[in-house]
């Protein structure tokens, strides 16, 4: 999904409800100019199951513990030039990701969001910006075998929210298809 000012995309989510706190979601688009391109294009769809609603959501890990493991540190500027590097630009509201650490296969992030944001962020329990900017995490997370490709995340196990404190973090680690 590629947002710009040239070509304007209709974006939507829609989260449908399901029984013992589990739902599911889509992300989709489709070119406003209507024709060929009018049909609704599915970006992403997951299952989600509300915290508690499961035995299969682990605890939190301590934020030190994955920081003890993911010592490469990369800064704002040299996060956002790495993607740029491969085709792939964020505007503002969609660059959150402010240090990030890495590690074997695993990456650790602290996230902030311009003031553009903040008065939206109260409305969703996962802004979609917060949300793109933690798969931003998945993808530092994947091993430097080959740096000239760019990779778009297929598949998510699980995704697990919790609230926090002024700093927020994003914490991906990989595992093999058959390990998930």
């Amino acid at each position: 999904l590629l947002l710009d000012a040239v070509e304007p995309a209709l974006v939507q989510t829609i989260v449908t409800r399901g029984a013992d706190g589990h739902a599911s979601a889509q992300i989709l688009s489709r070119n406003p100019a209507g024709g060929e391109a009018d049909a609704w294009t599915v970006h992403v769809a997951a299952n989600l199951i509300r915290s508690g609603a499961s035995a299969a959501v682990d605890a939190a890990e301590p934020i030190a513990s994955a920081q003890a493991r993911c010592t490469e540190l990369s800064s704002r500027d040299e996060l956002y030039a790495w993607f740029s590097a491969r085709g792939i630009t964020y505007g503002e509201r969609f660059s959150c990701l402010e240090q990030l650490w890495r590690g074997d296969r695993e990456a650790i992030a602290t996230l902030r969001w311009p003031e553009s944001l903040s008065a939206e962020t109260g409305r969703y329990h996962l802004h979609p910006a917060i949300l793109d900017s933690c798969l931003q995490a998945v993808v530092a997370a994947l091993p430097a075998i080959a740096p000239d490709r760019t990779y778009v995340p297929v598949n998510i196990a699980q995704v697990v929210t919790h609230a926090g404190g002024a700093i927020r973090w994003a914490h991906a680690r990989l595992q093999p298809i058959d390990a998930a």
